[in-house]
C-alpha cells in the first residue's frame, strides 16, 4: 500500500478558494469529492495488477476544513492535465446581528 504523494496548492479570491492537487497521470473516474460535516474531502483510490501480477494500491486522502463563507452546494471540481483544480464559492457570511426597526 502507497500513500500517494500530492503536491496542493491553496489560493484565495474575493470570489472563490481554489485548491490545486498536482496528480498526473491518475484516472479521474477513481477521484472523489466531497463535502461532510463543514469539511472537503479529496480522495484518491485506484488498485492495478502489472504484468508479473503484483497487485499495486495507490490512495490518497486530504481534508480541509470549510470557513463559513461558503457555499457548499455550488462547489465544483476539474481535471486537466494532471491538475485536479477544486472551486469553493464564497458567499456573504451569514449575520449574528440584525436590528429590528420599531413601529
Amino acid at each position: 500500500i502507497d500513500d500517494y504523494s500530492v503536491r496542493t496548492n491553496v489560493s484565495t479570491t474575493d470570489e472563490e478558494y481554489r485548491i490545486d492537487i498536482v496528480a498526473p497521470g491518475l484516472d479521474k473516474s477513481d477521484m472523489n469529492v466531497k463535502v461532510e460535516n463543514s469539511q472537503l474531502y479529496v480522495s484518491y483510490d485506484n488498485e492495478n495488477t502489472d504484468k508479473s501480477e503484483r497487485v499495486y494500491y495507490r490512495s490518497f486522502t486530504r481534508y480541509w476544513k470549510l470557513p463559513a463563507d461558503v457555499a457548499p452546494a455550488s462547489i465544483r471540481a476539474d481535471y486537466k492535465q494532471g491538475i485536479l483544480s477544486v472551486f469553493v464559492p464564497r458567499e456573504a457570511p451569514a449575520t449574528n446581528s440584525i436590528d429590528i426597526d420599531i413601529m
